[in-house]
């Protein structure tokens, strides 16, 4: 049987050709150490994305870890491949320590400089006095900038993951060098983290609970914790296990449309760590090893150009924590025989388990749904809700992060439909885009400007007067799921998506593959299919146990 270790490192080697693929490997060129081919060599770009600049880190991890298989330790080349990597980092670092990931003088702060900042620690940490002392030199003066450029801004809107991604460099750079104001500043912004935490066990991604997210903070502060050993630390990640190993589903996936930022990757580091520590974490490890070993997981490999750097060193990490102990005596909570249904009111969630049949609803993402037989460990239903296509090209949907529904029975709501942002670059905006970035001369007039394309693009809540309802009866072996749209919009609408997998909101993270989109994709429906297109009605009828699924529009 092959080790999770083994799975782990297989997953890094085999992204590692296509890693170094996007590495400016010329010594003589200007941009020798650059991680962004689209700036580097396709020329589609103005600028290089600092966040690319992460993927030192994992061939710092490749240089000096002797793994079996791992052609990279100790070659030559490959340090000569860091040290341009360093060096081309610092090139685009501004004045006040922060780096740019998407665009001229964003000046981000968790994203990028945070990120950045962690993997020039860690490289850092691990080659010492291998790296030209120059360099080494050079990189002190770069990390307490970047520490201390997160220690002063705040991007406003919340991201329990990018507090935690910027707390644990600022605490990794403050240590290293003793700097007393930092270390004072980590305790300032240790608090408001801390503060960031539910009593289900989550953080506040920007408006609501986002499953992937979740975990990614989990991975972040794990680092935090073996650097610290805050108690308060651990004390967090029981509670968030034991949330999160219900958000596990019997065909090998996780997370998905149920949450607020629909994401679906994993983090191995942070399941492999706290499973060494607390019973809470293994349940969830035992269920995403054997995703793994059945190909279930978004690995590195499968990851768009922009996020494969930020993938490969949980997976290189996971090897180190991986232990023999036998995970099978523990199970998922809705595997437990006595299991019948919870409700989670802060993220509003609601499972419930019948037989061998389990729901998952989400009364924040508009009832969004997911019906699996336990049995079989396959998908009977995915159902997102609704897209309403309006005659003038607008679009708006059931599947939004929201507060604001009513619910009159156990498995009802109503709520809202929402406009979808989705607007284009156009030569002329791209260019009015490009001026206004360049006066972005202070960290102050970049946050307003990011904050106000963040309201654009993912928390708007630009609600409409139309409306939506769902009801779901579960009786006799029968699942009956009751939809309704009370269309009061000015303009006509011109067709309707209904049901299966779909995203809607903006999540550079998001919208990656599922196999659950092959079976369960929206379908179609135009005016001409009811009896009154402005009160359009579905009824979607599942026999559970037989599979068969029916769709009606009245």
């Amino acid at each position: 049987m092959t080790k999770p270790s083994d799975l782990y490192l297989t997953a890094v080697l085999e992204a590692v050709p296509r890693m170094l693929n996007l590495l400016d490997r010329n010594p003589s060129s200007k941009t020798y150490g650059s991680f962004d081919r689209d700036f580097w060599l396709h020329r589609t770009k103005d600028f290089s994305a600092s966040s690319a600049q992460m993927s030192v880190h994992t061939l710092a991890l490749l240089y000096s870890t002797p793994y079996e298989g791992n052609a990279f330790y100790k070659e030559t080349n490959v340090l000569a491949w860091i040290n341009a990597s360093l060096s081309f980092t610092l090139t685009l670092q501004h004045e006040d320590g922060s780096f740019d990931e998407w665009y001229p003088n964003e000046r981000g702060w968790a994203g990028p400089t945070g990120y950045v900042a962690h993997a020039l620690y860690q490289t850092w940490h691990l080659l010492g006095n291998e790296l030209p002392l120059h360099l080494q030199n050079q990189l002190r003066l770069a990390m307490l900038k970047a520490a201390r450029h997160l220690a002063l801004r705040d991007e406003g809107d919340i991201l329990a993951n990018h507090y935690a991604i910027a707390l644990l460099p600022m605490t990794e750079i403050a240590r290293a060098f003793s700097d007393s104001a930092l270390l004072k500043d980590c305790e300032k912004w240790n608090r408001k983290f801390k503060a960031l935490m539910t009593p289900e066990g989550w953080c506040l991604e920007y408006d609501g609970c986002d499953i992937g997210y979740a975990l990614g903070t989990l991975e972040f502060i794990s680092d935090l914790h073996a650097l610290t050993g805050d108690e308060d630390l651990l004390t967090f990640a029981q509670k968030s296990f034991s949330f999160l190993n219900h958000f596990a589903y019997p065909d090998g996936s996780w997370a998905g449309s149920l949450g607020s930022r629909h994401t679906s990757h994993r983090y191995p580091f942070a399941l492999e760590y706290w499973s060494s520590l607390i019973k809470e974490a293994r349940p969830l490890l035992q269920h995403y090893r054997k995703a793994l070993v059945a190909g279930k997981d978004l690995l590195p490999r499968d990851q768009e150009d922009h996020y494969i750097h930020y993938r490969m060193q949980s997976y290189f990490k996971a090897a180190d924590f991986t232990k023999n102990e036998d995970l099978s005596i523990y199970f998922l909570p809705y595997e437990d025989k006595n299991f019948s249904r919870v409700r989670f009111e802060l993220s509003g969630f609601h499972i419930e388990k019948r037989g061998s049949i389990v729901l998952w609803m989400s009364f924040r993402r508009g009832g969004a749904l997911r019906i699996y037989n336990l049995a079989t460990g396959k998908a009977l239903l995915i159902d997102n809700g609704c897209q309403v296509v309006q005659e003038d090209g607008k679009t708006l949907t059931s599947l939004w992060q929201s507060a604001r529904f009513k619910s009159k029975v156990d498995l009802s709501l109503e709520a809202p439909l929402y406009f979808i942002f989705m607007k284009r670059f156009t030569p002329s905006k791209l260019i009015f885009f490009r001026i206004a970035t360049f006066f972005m001369a202070s960290a102050r007039w970049a946050y307003f400007f990011k904050k106000f394309i963040r309201k654009l693009l993912i928390t708007n809540k630009n609600s409409s007067s139309s409306r939506w309802s769902r009801q779901v009866k579960w009786d006799n072996g029968q699942i009956v799921i009751n939809d309704q749209i009370q269309w009061q919009q000015s303009s006509r609408w011109q067709a309707i998506y209904y049901g299966g997998e779909f995203h809607t909101r903006f999540v550079p993270q998001g919208q990656y593959f599922s196999e659950a989109e092959m079976d369960f994709f929206p379908r179609q429906f135009t005016q001409g299919e009811f009896k009154n297109p402005s009160q359009p009605q579905f009824t979607t009828s599942l026999d559970t146990d037989t599979g068969n699924l029916t769709i009606c529009a009245q």
